[in-house]
């Protein structure tokens, strides 16, 4: 497995590359907050077996990128390209006015709560319960099977 990482900054898409995403996660992706402990952090990511696409989707927008080799006999190589943290709730405002099926799930995501926490200083009960309410709310959206 490689991976790779650039850029810091969610780059302003045109209508059309913001479009293309939005329509190639509504399809392909997934957006989340990912939970460690009491810790939370937003998560859009694609994955496919299409390397060009997703080469293409971090040419537009610099991420994480992995490259897992085929799992077993007959089964291709897998990518998967992922954005998180503040960077993730940029990409989803310009996402949302062109996403349909995961449109929810980014209007979720753009309300969650950034702010500088790190380290000693405590994160309010107020920011932990909104976080606490976004993930909930993603969950119920993700939730698989039938309504």
């Amino acid at each position: 497995m490689s991976r790779a990482k650039f850029g810091r900054e969610v780059p302003v898409l045109s209508p059309t590359d913001a479009a293309w995403l939005a329509g190639l996660i509504d399809g392909e992706g997934s957006v989340l907050l990912s939970r460690s402990g009491k810790s939370y952090s937003p998560v859009i990511t694609v994955g496919m077996t299409h390397e060009d696409t997703i080469l293409h989707v971090h040419r537009l927008v610099p991420g994480s990128m992995i490259h897992r080799q085929q799992q077993a006999k007959g089964w291709k190589d897998a990518y998967c390209w992922t954005v998180g943290g503040r960077r993730a709730v940029a990409l989803a405002m310009q996402l949302v006015p062109y996403a349909v099926t995961k449109r929810e799930q980014l209007m979720l995501l753009m309300r969650f709560p950034t702010g500088n926490w790190r380290g000693k200083l405590p994160v309010p009960e107020t920011v932990k319960d909104e976080r606490e309410g976004i993930y909930d709310g993603l969950r119920v959206l993700n939730r698989k099977g039938v309504a």
